[in-house]
């Protein structure tokens, strides 16, 4: 099951409930928001927080017998470019804290109900006794090349050894658009990307491109064979 322990809608009852009072709040006394969804975050360090958490993975797990979680928006700071939460001004330390809270109560919560629980998110180092999947990021954009491919690729490979992770590419997306790319490059770095992920058995999630491409056949191909 996909989920995002920590967003809370705002017409989601958990907003209208005393857990409330933990959501968090940032820059000018506004309370931060993951911008894409204007969704709201829990703050993981309270104590309520934890047990909500807990509760509801019991739930989950309980309720439909989830063998695996892809635990998704943890309140991550992109290092590169701003962070993706409005008003966000937590410093790194409390945002570690806040990540390691959380999945001490996923734990809680799936070992309740049985062992063995596998939990997917980001490559999150100070987490990593927690994490059984790591996936990379939305490999999405006319951006995407052979080298930089043959990178993220070395990059898995070495967070596998070094944590013991199943490490795999999340995203593949097209272009959004209808007509040829005209980057023989992407296109051919796409199918390399199938290619590995076959070779290698892992895990890939997969968005259809609109097969308007010059290599399309070979696109299909390969993800029929995957």
């Amino acid at each position: 099951l996909w989920i995002a322990p920590l967003l809370v809608s705002e017409r989601a009852k958990t907003a209208q409930s005393p857990l409330a009072g933990n959501l968090l709040v940032g820059e000018g006394d506004e309370r931060i928001r993951q911008i894409g969804r204007h969704a709201m975050l829990l703050d993981a360090r309270a104590g309520e927080v934890q047990r909500h958490i807990t509760t509801t993975f019991d739930r989950l797990t309980r309720d439909y017998d989830v063998d695996g979680y892809k635990v998704d928006f943890c309140f991550v700071k992109e290092t590169e470019r701003p962070s993706g939460y409005l008003h966000d001004n937590i410093g790194d330390k409390e945002r570690e804290r806040m990540q390691r809270e959380m999945f001490l109560a996923i734990r809680a919560g799936c070992d309740s109900v049985k062992t063995g629980v596998r939990l997917e998110c980001y490559p999150l180092e100070h987490c990593a006794e927690f994490i059984d999947d790591v996936f990379w990021t939305d490999l999405v954009g006319p951006g995407r090349t052979q080298e930089g491919h043959e990178q993220i690729n070395a990059k898995l490979a070495e967070m596998s050894r070094k944590h013991g992770w199943v490490t795999w590419p999340e995203m593949v997306w097209g272009l959004g658009s209808n007509t040829p790319a005209g980057n023989p490059d992407w296109e051919r770095t796409y199918l390399e990307w199938l290619a590995t992920d076959i070779n290698y058995e892992r895990k890939l999630e997969l968005s259809f491109p609109p097969f308007n491409y010059a290599n399309c056949a070979q696109i299909r191909a390969l993800v029929n064979l995957y």
